[in-house]
Formats: structure tokens, sequence, C-alpha cells
């Protein structure tokens, strides 16, 4: 019976697999059809352009990924078989199939084995989605919480000027802000200076049915691929500036004190004094 429930859970992703490969194909004849992309915004371009702000995947400066969720809600049209929440826990997956599908309105909060701190230079943290085309982009809001009950979302931007079609695309430098914006591989990044939080525990990400119903920071409609995009997928969440461990700030605070130890010693103990 359960090896029942497993060929039907693999037959079901595979069944999945082959949908997402047709709306790939789909996606693959507009851009070579030539369907319309907005001229270029003043937002960051995609990689690899030299002057994209995208969060690469493998960036060294990462130093932890989301650990665990809480309050999955699926939104509306969704894909079943992608609806595993552990899926976008720990470390990016170079695997389109290895994510956490939101559906149309849906969201997912995460929370990391140490919180979130404000850095002083470069991304707090990124937020990485399973796009396969820079120009098709499923956005999504991303909240940060400080203890779970008081919300900041992250200020964000559109300035695409009309609706898109299910299979329609986008330019990322008419987006700021959302979750999204680029390919498989690369994260949007945020800072927790820009709501004016020192730490934060939680990251939401709040899928944006993109018929231009939700506003971005400026009131704005936001418009995304539209009806049956079954909402944002998420690979990962990382962090690239962290609070330090509690035992590594004890074994800090352990160096500093034998360190003064030693420079106190040798203020008062001749030099050589008890050497044989």
């Amino acid at each position: 019976m359960h090896s029942q429930g497993l060929l039907f859970g693999r037959n079901q992703k595979i069944e999945q697999s082959a949908g997402v490969l047709s709306r790939r194909l789909l996606i693959v004849a507009a851009v070579c059809c030539g369907a319309h992309v907005a001229s270029a915004g003043p937002y960051s371009p995609a990689p690899p352009a030299a002057n994209s702000d995208a969060v690469n995947a493998s960036n060294p400066s990462i130093v932890e990924w989301a650990s665990g969720y809480q309050n999955y809600v699926e939104g509306s049209p969704i894909s079943a078989a992608y609806t595993n929440p552990t899926e976008s826990l720990g470390a990016f997956k170079d695997n389109s199939a290895d994510v956490t599908e939101l559906g149309d309105g849906g969201q997912i909060t995460y929370t990391f084995p140490e919180p979130i701190v404000a850095g002083t230079s470069g991304f707090d943290f990124a937020v990485f989605g399973n796009a396969f085309e820079s120009t098709y982009e499923k956005l999504a809001y991303v909240e940060v919480s400080p203890d779970g009950q008081n919300w900041y979302l992250m200020p964000n931007y559109d300035l695409n000027p009309s609706p898109v079609g299910t299979y329609g695309l986008t330019d990322p430098t008419d987006i700021q802000g959302l979750a999204g914006k680029y390919q498989l591989g690369y994260g949007v990044g945020f800072n927790l200076s820009e709501v004016g939080l020192a730490s934060a525990e939680y990251v939401r990400i709040i899928d944006i049915i993109g018929n231009g119903t939700e506003k971005d920071s400026n009131g704005d409609p936001i418009y995304d691929p539209y009806p049956m995009d079954n909402g944002f997928n998420v690979d990962a969440v990382g962090v690239m500036s962290a609070a330090p461990e509690p035992s590594s700030i004890i074994l800090l605070v352990i160096g500093l004190a034998l360190l003064a130890a030693g420079r106190w010693r040798s203020l008062f103990i001749p030099s050589g004094l008890g050497r044989r």
C-alpha cells in the first residue's frame, strides 16, 4: 500500500513536470516570436549583466538558509505535486522542480537558525525562485518580522504599464523589491534597513495575483503572468548577515579575557621571571 502511494506521488510529479515543460515551450515560443517586452526601466537588469544586483546562489557570503516554516497557505490554482513546504528549506537546489509552490495569493513564513541582522554592506538576505527565463516573472511580496506579530513589507515597485497574459513576458528593469524578478540560480536581495529594523527572525513571502489588483509601494498596479500561473515558486531563502551563534560569542569573550589576562601579566611580572 505504501509503495502504491509512492508510485502515485511519483506519477503525479511526472505529470506535473510534463505540464511545466508544456508551459515552458509556450513561453519560449513567445520569446522566439518576439512577444512584447517593455523598454528598459531604471532598476537592476537580470544576470549575466555586469550591473545586475542579483545574488548568486553560490555566493560565499551566504551564511545560513531558512530552516523552518510556518503558516503555509496554498493559493488557487496550484500544482499539488509542488506543495511540500520542506522542499524550500535548506540550501538552494539547482532544480526547478524542488520548490514550494504558493498558488495565486498563497503565502509561507520562514524561520532561521539565527536572526537576520542589518549589515553594513551588501544585502542582508535573498529570496530565490525557479524562473527559467528572466523575462517570465511570477512575483511575490516579501515581509519581515522581528517577533512574528509585527510585519514590515519590503519596499517594492512595478513599472509595467499593462496586464500580462498567462505566458506574457516582462522586463526585470521595470521591477524592484519583489521576489521572482530573476531566473533560477539568482535571488532578489533585501536589506532590513529599508524598513528600519535592526534584526528579523521571520520572512514571509506572499504571492501576487498579477491582474493589477495588488499594488506596489507607490500604489501602482502590479502585473505578472495571469491567469493560471499557479503563483510564485520558492526555491530557498539565504541569509548573508546573521547574528553570531551564542557559542561563538562565548568563545570570543573567553578569548578576549585570556588576551587581557596575558597583557596584565606582562605588565606586572618581569620578563624572564620564573624561567629556568
